[in-house]
């Protein structure tokens, strides 16, 4: 069979997916770039260039960025009533960009490259990054009386078996190249096959610290979102803005403790692989009390 035209089939479905976002992205940013009347605000005053290229943003930086890393753009900006809605298209365009990547991540091109990848290489996409351009603008159909902001982080747990962590350790005995880190991981290994076979453990993540925001509306409390990028409302110009409470510069690491991992042991049995074993009932209620 023939790929070919099945695969130009596609690429015109890709474009007709991601241009027009694209153009929609473009077409916000600029104004953006180019206003001086309506509200602006942005963390650590950053400046109109910095913001719109954070809307136009689907990509890594550079080749050298961590896979899966991103950044984040707080920013509060007043604009005109009709751009409410090319940003709420911007944010549908978005979704169905994440859908249709994620129907031919299902399938290969004739060499054995994933679709998906083949689609976005022809499309210049190189250095694509799916988690910033899964994430949405906050739009506001109303002035907001004040947005105020912070950081957030808290842990989260993925329940294993011993067997399961067993191979957690295998697979990054296997990675590792360093000497030390590789006898700190077969000791841990070792430690983890000394339980009993039946025993359930826990490995705890912990994320980067992420920036969320209060908004208050109509004398009403929003619920907390993120803020990894702008928020739209609407103005006129000359409106001064509404309060803000600004992100804290720095970020103090005060963990968020969820009620599942109040049963886990606080000292972790594997720190390299941070997997740590529940709580018998004793030791629990001793330290609920």
């Amino acid at each position: 069979m023939n790929m070919a035209p099945e695969l130009m089939k596609l690429v015109e479905r890709f474009e007709d997916v991601y241009l027009p976002l694209r153009d929609q992205q473009h077409a916000v940013a600029d104004f953006v770039r180019g206003d001086s009347e309506y509200p602006y605000w942005a963390h650590l005053k950053a400046d109109r260039e910095t913001v719109a290229a954070h809307i136009e943003l689907l990509e890594y930086q550079d080749d050298d960025t961590k896979a899966g890393s991103t950044t984040s753009m707080p920013a509060i900006l007043g604009v005109p009533y009709g751009m409410l809605a090319e940003v709420r298209a911007i944010n549908d365009m978005r979704d169905n960009l994440a859908s249709f990547l994620r129907e031919t991540d299902k399938e290969e091109t004739p060499e054995g490259l994933r679709l998906s990848k083949y689609l976005l290489e022809k499309a210049g996409l190189r250095r694509f990054n799916r988690k910033v351009a899964g994430r949405t603008f906050r739009v506001l159909d109303g002035r907001p009386e004040s947005i105020s902001f912070t950081w957030s982080q808290s842990t989260t747990t993925h329940k294993l078996s011993r067997d399961e962590a067993v191979a957690v350790a295998a697979r990054k005995i296997v990675k590792t190249r360093d000497k030390k880190q590789l006898k700190l991981l077969q000791s841990e290994q070792s430690l983890l096959m000394e339980l009993p076979e039946g025993e359930i453990l826990a490995r705890v993540y912990e994320p980067s610290p992420q920036p969320k925001m209060n908004i208050i509306i109509d004398g009403k409390r929003m619920p907390v979102t993120t803020a990894h990028l702008p928020l739209f409302y609407p103005s006129k110009p000359g409106e001064r803005l509404p309060v803000i409470i600004p992100l804290p510069k720095k970020w103090e690491q005060r963990l968020r403790v969820r009620r599942s991992d109040a049963t886990l042991d606080d000292v972790p049995l594997c720190p390299i692989l941070n997997i740590h074993r529940y709580l018998p009932e004793d030791k629990l209620r001793k330290k609920k009390k």
